[in-house]
C-alpha cells in the first residue's frame, strides 16, 4: 500500500495509481541498470586511474629512458622545460 499527500493529507493510493508508480520505479531501475552496464564503468575507471599528470610523467620518463620512442611534439617540449628547470638534488 502506497500513500500520497493530497493538500496536506496522507491518502492511500488507488490500485491503479500504485501500479503506475511501481511501473515507473521498475522502469527507472531498468534504466539505472542499463546505465551502469554501459556508462557506469567510466566513472569507476576514472576514480581508479592515477591523475593525468602522473600518467604523462610516466610516459615522458619512459621516453627519456629509451623504453618508448620519443614523440617529438611531446618529448621535445617537455625536455626543454626540464633542461631549463632541472630537479633539485636532495
Amino acid at each position: 500500500m502506497l500513500i500520497k499527500n493530497v493538500n496536506g493529507v496522507d491518502v492511500v493510493m488507488s490500485a491503479e495509481e500504485e501500479a503506475q508508480v511501481r511501473a515507473e520505479w521498475a522502469a527507472n531501475d531498468k534504466k539505472q541498470a542499463e546505465y551502469e552496464a554501459t556508462e557506469g564503468y567510466k566513472g569507476r575507471r576514472l576514480a581508479e586511474y592515477p591523475p593525468v599528470q602522473d600518467q604523462l610523467n610516466a610516459l615522458w620518463e619512459a621516453m627519456d629512458r629509451g623504453e618508448l620512442p620519443q614523440v617529438s611534439g611531446f618529448y621535445d617540449v617537455l625536455k626543454a622545460v626540464n633542461d631549463r628547470h632541472p630537479k633539485s638534488v636532495g
